[in-house]
């Protein structure tokens, strides 16, 4: 089984994303409890799957909300790119009028020419179900 995985993964068939032993809940857990599973995860991939190559992107599937701390945490673990879906549908909507659904999400403290700074997604629509998955016309 883990050498299909790493079959699929070499071949890049398969992608890992995040790569955290869990999903956290981004809003109400705390630093520590991020950092800890992120490492638990990591550890796995390297120790049991034997795969080296560094993680590059994340997929946040159903957050209860997403917290500035997370996006922060992947960038300091190597992840250069984010797809969220989760967010309140006002907001979605703002940021889908004005084609920002693509951005940068930088810290405040961050310096915006930071090239590590991961660019992130917020997917346009309402949720991940079959209902919602070929868009708004379907």
């Amino acid at each position: 089984m883990k050498e299909n995985l790493r079959k699929l993964l070499n071949e890049n068939r398969l992608e890992i994303v995040t790569g955290g032993w869990v999903m956290n809940d981004e809003a109400a857990t705390h630093y520590f409890d991020m950092i800890d599973q992120l490492i638990e995860g990591h550890q796995f991939i390297r120790t049991e799957l034997k795969i080296d190559t560094p993680l590059r992107n994340s997929w946040s599937i159903d957050p209860f909300g997403h917290s500035a701390t997370f996006p922060y945490l992947l960038q300091k673990s190597g992840l250069s790119n984010i797809y969220i879906q989760r967010t309140h549908h006002s907001w979605k909507k703002y940021l889908s009028e004005k084609q920002f659904l693509d951005f940068f999400w930088k810290q405040s403290f961050q310096n915006v020419l930071d090239p590590s700074i991961p660019l992130c997604h917020m997917s346009p629509l309402h949720l991940y179900s079959f209902k919602y998955a070929c868009g708004p016309d379907y």
